[in-house]
Formats: C-alpha cells, sequence, structure tokens
C-alpha cells in the first residue's frame, strides 16, 4: 500500500503539471496571432519600403493584406467561420 504523503506528493505535482499545461495551451494561439502578425507586417513594410511599384498598386496590396489578416483574425478567435453545426 502507497503511503498517503506519498499520494499527496504525487497527486501535487500532477496538479501543477496539468495547471501548466493549461495555461499554455491557453497562450500557445495568442503568441501564434502575435508572431503571425508581427511577420506580415514585416513583409509588408519590406515590400512598401524595397520593391518599386506605383504607388496605388501598393495601396490596392495593402488594402488586400489588411482584409485577409482581418478575415483569418475573425476566423482564429472564432467569430466567422464554421457555424453549419449551429
Amino acid at each position: 500500500m502507497v503511503e498517503p504523503r506519498f499520494e499527496r506528493k504525487l497527486g501535487t505535482i500532477f496538479n501543477n503539471l496539468v495547471i501548466t499545461k493549461l495555461k499554455t495551451r491557453n497562450m500557445t494561439p495568442i503568441i501564434t496571432v502575435i508572431i503571425t502578425l508581427v511577420v506580415v507586417g514585416l513583409i509588408l513594410y519590406l515590400i512598401n519600403r524595397y520593391i518599386p511599384m506605383a504607388s496605388s498598386i501598393k495601396s490596392i496590396l495593402n488594402v488586400v493584406v489588411i482584409i485577409l489578416v482581418i478575415i483569418w483574425l475573425l476566423r482564429v478567435f472564432g467569430i466567422w467561420g464554421n457555424s453549419a453545426g449551429i
């Protein structure tokens, strides 16, 4: 038979692992969103800064990228997406 003290210690370790896992799981999508936004912003900045093209084309490119990012964010947060199951 296992000592009660040992069972409590195992229970505490297990609870700490579960809580850490839940905190990590909740933070991962936020970190992914932030990294993606930074990368998209950096790419858009570099295109606007270093690729020579007409300003009207740059404006259209900026609007298209911003619309795509907004749609992606809405889908990531579940505001816009598969609602057929509701």
